[in-house]
């Protein structure tokens, strides 16, 4: 009689590695969902945490130059910074969220510009139709984001909650995958 089964094995550092992955798979899951179901509320969370760690960050390089001196004028720029920023992210979070975002977007559609207007050059160089077009599109993108920063936001917003809900779910199915192997025994 021949019966095929699934058996867990691995050891206990292995396990404790995959309900790392499980637990990460799941939160990444809730976030995306969270971003997806409820956005300005989750990114307001969000910059206030992402605040909190700049500011952590910033004053543990300061008191880093005490135990270590070199490059300490790049450690006190950096903890300032990071000071700075934290306080300006927990203060004025919805400031500091749009900003990040604006930045984001805009440096995108600089690189969108920068790229179409290459694109054409290069189409009409080589008599490529495809690559004019291409070029084309990518300016009209770069146009759109930089005239109107707005719309990159919105569609940053959804493609993060989209993102984080099936990186989520990979995760979660490798992590439970993970552990598992098919055997064949024969009686």
């Amino acid at each position: 009689m021949t019966t095929t089964g699934t058996m867990r094995h691995g050891t206990a550092s292995e396990r404790q590695v995959r309900g790392l992955f499980l637990t990460q798979g799941v939160l990444a899951t809730l976030l995306g969902l969270a971003i997806l179901l409820f956005p300005t509320q989750t990114l307001f969370v969000l910059v206030v945490f992402l605040g909190a760690y700049w500011f952590i960050r910033g004053v543990a390089s300061l008191l880093y130059i005490g135990i270590e001196r070199s490059y300490w004028g790049w450690k006190l720029f950096v903890g300032v910074l990071g000071i700075l920023a934290g306080v300006l992210a927990m203060t004025s979070p919805l400031v500091a969220g749009a900003g990040i975002f604006i930045a984001f977007v805009y440096i995108i559609g600089f690189q969108a510009l920068v790229s179409g207007g290459t694109e054409i050059y290069y189409g009409l160089e080589d008599r490529r139709v495809s690559l004019i077009l291409l070029g084309l599109v990518s300016l009209l993108l770069g146009l759109a984001l930089v005239f109107n920063p707005w719309i990159g936001i919105a569609a940053l917003v959804i493609l993060a909650g989209v993102v984080a809900l099936v990186g989520g779910l990979v995760t979660i199915a490798a992590a439970l995958r993970g552990g598992q192997t098919t055997r064949t025994a024969t009686a």
